[in-house]
Order: C-alpha cells, then sequence, then structure tokens
C-alpha cells in the first residue's frame, strides 16, 4: 500500500515530506493519505467539471449551426435549367422557378408535378 501512495505522489507531481514519508516512514503514514486523498479528490472534481464544460461547449456549437441541406425544390429548378426568383407577400416569401421555355412555376408546384408522392 505503501508504494501505491508513493506513485500516486510521483504522478501528481506532489513534491512534500508526507509523500516521501509515506514510501518509506510508518509515522507519517495518514498524513500522506490524506494528502493523496486529497489530491486525488481535486483530480475527480476538475475531471468531471472539465467534461461538464466541453458537453456544453459542444451543445452551444450545435445550436449556432445552421442546416447545410439544400431545399430540394430549388435544387430541381436548377437541375431543369432555371433559374429561381423569390416574391415577398403578406403572407411570406413565394420562390418561383423560370424555365428555359420561358414559363414560371412556383418550385415546390414543380417539383410535386413532376415527382409525385408514390400511393400507399
Amino acid at each position: 500500500m505503501l508504494k501505491t501512495y508513493s506513485g500516486l505522489c510521483a504522478i501528481l507531481n506532489v513534491y512534500n515530506s508526507a509523500c516521501h514519508d509515506a514510501a518509506g516512514m510508518k509515522e507519517n503514514k495518514m498524513s500522506a493519505k490524506k494528502g493523496v486523498s486529497g489530491a486525488i479528490l481535486a483530480v475527480a472534481i476538475t475531471g468531471i467539471l472539465g467534461g461538464c464544460h466541453d458537453q456544453h461547449e459542444e451543445n452551444a456549437n450545435r445550436a449556432v449551426r445552421p442546416l447545410r441541406m439544400p431545399n430540394p425544390a430549388a435544387v430541381y429548378c436548377i437541375k431543369k435549367g432555371g433559374t429561381l426568383s423569390t416574391e415577398s407577400t403578406d403572407k411570406g416569401q413565394i420562390s418561383y422557378c423560370h424555365l428555359p421555355d420561358g414559363s414560371v412555376m412556383e418550385e415546390w408546384e414543380l417539383f410535386r408535378r413532376d415527382n409525385p408522392m408514390p400511393k400507399k
């Protein structure tokens, strides 16, 4: 058991008389135990709190990142050779696809027309 205390002191780089006495002298055995126990507790608390910090930071970064998925209707319009335009209305914005043949359709209407949902 004394070897364990001595090894912990070396790992934690604690250089005091309690650690040296724990390796070889019995009279300071209790103070070495207290010192090592305190050091282990401090390391454990630091690790726990450090883990919480990393998790909080990771969650914060997730919340800030925008969604990287393109609008399928807009992608389809561009694949068909069309161009997009957006019009603002009282109800929000509407995007239109201007096709190469001169026709203009709302982008989702075009997408749904050419890609119907399978019947169940």
